[in-house]
């Protein structure tokens, strides 16, 4: 075992063993959370082998054994979900607020990162700019057989109101199906709001490119303007 140079290890959302991690841990594939508790105890990693290698390894077999897809599973996949989110984004978005209500309580959303990057030439400072993203809204859709369709992208869009902004982002354990696709073009015609469809793909690859130093909200950016070039 060689120690960690300073910066290499685990992000904070492994250096407590909690309900969180354990979930999160599921997520990325057996063993892995057993890998993390022994590693941090250690404050080791394998020789050569960042512990970012390790981690995207498991994430990759995790489309077998990671979290179950299905409604059981949808608050291990949502507290997951966002725990990855806050590692990649946490600064310069501040802390999500978790399942938010409306006054009345009619309407809950899942997670909502606030963007106060105002008078800023990154790529959150543009969005906020260009869409208004002061609230960005990201839903989550743990589905197995269910499929992510035109009525899912009808009530994200809905909870996206004037002060929050026009952009928000579904990350599914599955892709939409091409009804979600053609309701979310009519719905930026009308409305100009931009939901954004993300899976664990998007995940993993923002994860890698968080180790190389590069800006993983680049992928976000990335999507919104695919989606502007595929909009007809």
């Amino acid at each position: 075992m060689a120690e960690m140079p300073p910066g290499s290890g685990p992000p904070r959302i492994f250096m407590s063993y909690t309900h969180v991690d354990r979930g999160l841990a599921t997520f990325l594939g057996n063993g892995i959370g057993q890998y993390f508790e022994v590693q941090i105890g250690l404050g080791a990693v394998e020789a050569g082998r960042p512990w970012v290698e390790r981690l995207l390894d498991d994430i990759r077999r995790s489309d077998v054994e990671g979290v179950p897809v299905g409604g059981s599973a949808w608050r291990e996949f949502e507290d997951v979900c966002v725990e990855i989110l806050k590692f990649l984004f946490v600064p310069p978005l501040s802390e999500p607020k978790i399942q938010p209500r409306t006054y009345s309580g009619t309407e809950r959303r899942d997670a909502v990162f606030p963007n106060r990057n105002h008078r800023r030439h990154d790529n959150w400072g543009i969005l906020l700019s260009e869409l208004g993203a002061r609230l960005i809204l990201f839903e989550f859709k743990n589905y197995d057989r269910t499929e992510i369709g035109k009525d899912e992208i009808i009530q994200t869009s809905s909870y996206l109101t004037q002060p929050m902004g026009r952009l928000a982002a579904i990350v599914g354990s599955k892709k939409p199906n091409p009804g979600a696709h053609t309701e979310r073009n009519q719905i930026f015609s009308s409305s100009k709001n931009v939901i954004l469809f993300l899976t664990k793909e998007h995940l993993v690859e923002m994860l890698y490119m968080k180790e190389r130093g590069e800006d993983p909200s680049d992928l976000i950016m990335d999507e919104v303007e695919l989606f502007y070039l595929q909009h007809e």
